[in-house]
């Protein structure tokens, strides 16, 4: 199932195709909805091509990609008579891939479910079922499913298998296809939920004043960086440049004897930097600024010195020491840029804290009680987005949403990485609880049927087939 947005003017409707007969009050009931809320479900469809489009009687209409709606005709409708007042031209549709037969019964599923047939739609639906070769017991039996919601055991269609292709070279022992079977099941409706929570990982970082990690301040770390180093190592640092980090160098930075050459190369090697971009590599006031911002870093690091620490939650304390002796004035945006340069992440390093509480611990919503330093107060630690991930915690309206996170927590991610915690603060927007509601259909959790392999004996019987012929192969390519 693929999902696209659609022009209006690619969908068809199948009368054949769609069982129910839609009256005026109900697409007018839809169009009210669409007005109010626009249009957000999707149709189900299938492609449709342009000859049978002919065949349909609707002629040459320049459209080569056509749909045929297999379940929301009635919203097609409805949303065609809103569309030039609402401005809607698109519309969302899962495509999915579906003969005659399975469309038909993906249309009486779909409609069933929304509401009963009358007995002329179902009278419909079951004619066009059996005029397109369905066995009569078949039939029966998707009547007592979906027309009396009962339970189904599984059980073999008598349908004729796949024709497959022909070309190309044929297994001599070809893959035997599975019976198609039939099976309905009733299941409430919070089978098929869950909320989906966030789990958080806290943050671990290490600094170092090294060489390398100061030189990087040179230039900006965002999509500049790239472009500036080649541009210092063209003009600033190479053996016929006179750029130097002294304060008496005021030509450090100027490029406009060198715009034509650095555009050109820009068009060819960085060709996604913006105009502004390019401005801003020219300007000389961007190289200036970089400079004066590592010129203060080697100061900081004349006094904190070039060793590795891994926790960062000295970082600020020694950033500040270290200017303060030094004489060293540091703006946010100092010491923003001279954090990114000197710091990384570090599964190794101390976790790295946000905030001290007074509330009890809780370490399940990111509350944990202080190591070291911090013994016996509250924190609360950065979470370290590449480490973010998600649960999906099924349903039960027999507990409440807390317990049933809690439990599964404890159970599934609490004994395999015991620093993570629920983000409390990812809720649903209805319920207002932890986690974000969402449904899926697990068919084949529920209607899988397990099928044995092969015995070993026949799979090496078969190999020893395969190895045999291409033995034979070789050997006649060698005669």
């Amino acid at each position: 199932m693929e999902r696209l947005s659609l022009h209006l003017d690619q969908l068809v409707i199948n009368p054949d195709i769609n069982p129910r007969h839609a009256s005026d009050a109900e697409v007018g009931d839809l169009v009210a909805q669409i007005r109010a809320n626009g249009f957000t479900d999707p149709l189900w469809v299938r492609p449709l091509s342009q000859a049978c489009a002919d065949a349909q009687g609707l002629g040459n209409i320049g459209i080569t990609d056509l749909y045929e709606v297999i379940d929301g005709s009635r919203r097609l409708r409805a949303v065609r008579e809103v569309a030039d007042a609402l401005g809607i031209t698109t519309i969302p549709v899962d495509v999915m891939e579906a003969d005659d037969a399975r469309a038909r019964e993906l249309a009486l599923a779909a409609n069933v479910a929304r509401a009963p047939l009358t007995p002329a739609d179902e009278a419909r639906a079951f004619y066009a079922l059996k005029m397109g070769g369905m066995d009569e017991s078949d039939i029966a039996t998707i009547t007592k499913c979906f027309g009396n919601f009962e339970v189904v055991d599984a059980r073999e269609l008598d349908k004729p298998a796949e024709q497959k292709s022909n070309r190309g070279r044929q297994s001599a022992n070809p893959k035997t296809e599975a019976a198609k079977t039939f099976a309905a099941k009733i299941f409430k409706t919070h089978e098929f939920g869950y909320r989906r929570i966030t789990i958080e990982r806290p943050l671990r970082m290490s600094y170092q004043f090294s060489d390398e990690r100061v030189a990087n301040l040179r230039f900006e770390s965002g999509a500049l960086n790239a472009v500036m180093q080649w541009a210092y190592a063209e003009y600033g640092a190479s053996d016929d440049a006179t750029w130097t980090d002294a304060e008496t160098c005021t030509h450090y930075g100027d490029l406009s004897s060198h715009q034509d050459a650095i555009r050109r190369y820009i068009k060819l090697h960085f060709a996604d930097l913006k105009e502004k971009q390019i401005k801003d590599l020219l300007d000389r006031d961007t190289w200036r600024n970089q400079l004066a911002i590592l010129r203060k870093a080697h100061q900081i690091q004349a006094a904190i010195g070039s060793a590795q620490f891994d926790d960062m939650n000295a970082f600020d304390d020694a950033l500040t020491h270290a200017a303060k002796k030094q004489g060293v004035d540091l703006d946010a945006k100092d010491k923003k840029a001279i954090e990114a340069a000197v710091s990384w992440k570090n599964p190794d390093a101390q976790k790295v804290i946000k905030k001290i509480h007074k509330a009890k611990a809780d370490p399940i919503y990111g509350l944990f009680s202080g190591e070291g330093e911090y013994a016996g107060k509250v924190v609360e630690y950065k979470p370290d987005g590449d480490l973010r991930d998600a649960e999906n915690v099924a349903l039960d309206p027999s507990q409440t949403v807390n317990a049933i996170n809690e439990a599964y927590f404890k159970k599934e991610v609490q004994p395999h990485v015991p620093d993570a915690w629920i983000d409390a603060s990812k809720k649903d927007d209805k319920d207002q609880q932890i986690g974000i509601v969402g449904y899926e259909i697990p068919f084949n959790r529920h209607f899988y049927q397990y099928q044995p392999p092969r015995d070993l004996a026949e799979i090496d019987a078969d190999l020893d087939a395969v190895s045999a012929e291409i033995m034979k192969l070789l050997q006649e390519v060698h005669s």
